[in-house]
């Protein structure tokens, strides 16, 4: 599995998202029934992300999220892409059982710098989720 990262995080940092995803992809594929394979999940979402799949993305992060609730990567990105897809409903959800771990949460804590969703900085998205937001 460490081959598959390195060659995806290889992908990525010479812009071929495309690749990196396929290659994520793979590996997800390989970690299918593995103890760590939700982690394989939120790669794969985070690639899903780099070329525009939000809504496979959204699918990943709950996959994620089912197979360990506590991890709270996944509801993170599970409340930031169900804004920017749409279903503020499921973003409230997921935010409410966010708080249970990060009880000061809030959706606006999602623009901040400080706040570790790098992916959706880096690629612009919360210029998109401060529109949703207003």
């Amino acid at each position: 599995q460490c081959k598959f990262l390195a060659e995806e995080r290889e992908h990525r940092r010479i812009g071929e998202m495309e690749q990196g995803h396929l290659v994520a992809e793979q590996a997800r594929l390989a970690a299918a029934g593995m103890p760590n394979s939700f982690s394989w999940d939120m790669q794969c979402c985070l690639t899903a992300i780099g070329i525009g799949q939000l809504h496979e993305a959204r699918d990943l992060a709950l996959s994620a999220h089912r197979k360990m609730p506590v991890y709270r990567p996944a509801l993170r990105y599970l409340v930031a892409l169900n804004l920017l897809v749409g279903a503020r409903d499921q973003a409230e959800h997921h935010a409410a059982r966010l708080r249970q771990m990060e009880p000061d949460f809030t959706l606006r804590m999602l623009l901040s710098p400080a706040y570790p969703v790098e992916t959706l900085r880096r690629l612009g998205l919360t210029e998109v989720l401060q529109q949703r937001l207003l």
